[in-house]
């Protein structure tokens, strides 16, 4: 008996999710690009990139709100949090914020692509990229 044959495992209807997987990933990827160029700037010129950056996250994040994953819509609430921080200048956009916002994008992504062959979903296996994200943010509770 494999993971999905559990009776015990979650079921998770992979149609809705690959219909969108592709927008999805390319959004993430615009978002890091744009993101790791903000970073690389001084801080007066990281604007633009971070706005880019927004936009494109934004657009991976109500995607997945209308695909219904668990866990992954409040990770990418979290890095629109960490992006809106950046731009208007709360939080500095260092190499290291964006490498952990970064992060975050590929394991939501690798975790996407696990669930549509028919893993079953343990979202709580992004719980480390969401805590990187909330101690950039400073949260005083970070919780799975």
């Amino acid at each position: 008996m494999s993971m999905t044959d559990s009776p015990h495992a979650p079921h998770f209807d992979t149609g809705p999710l690959s219909w969108v997987i592709s927008e999805i990933r390319d959004a993430l990827v615009r978002s890091r690009e744009a993101l790791l160029d903000a970073a690389a700037r001084g801080a007066d010129a990281q604007s633009t990139p971070l706005q880019h950056a927004r936009a494109h996250l934004h657009q991976a994040h109500g995607a997945l709100q209308m695909v219904d994953v668990d866990g992954v819509g409040i990770l990418t609430a979290c890095a629109e949090d960490a992006l809106q921080r950046f731009r208007d200048g709360t939080l500095a956009c260092t190499p290291a914020g964006a490498k952990a916002v970064a992060d975050l994008y590929q394991a939501v992504i690798e975790y996407l692509e696990e669930l549509l062959p028919g893993a079953a979903p343990q979202p709580a296996r992004l719980f480390p990229y969401y805590r990187d994200v909330q101690q950039l943010l400073g949260a005083a509770r970070i919780h799975p």
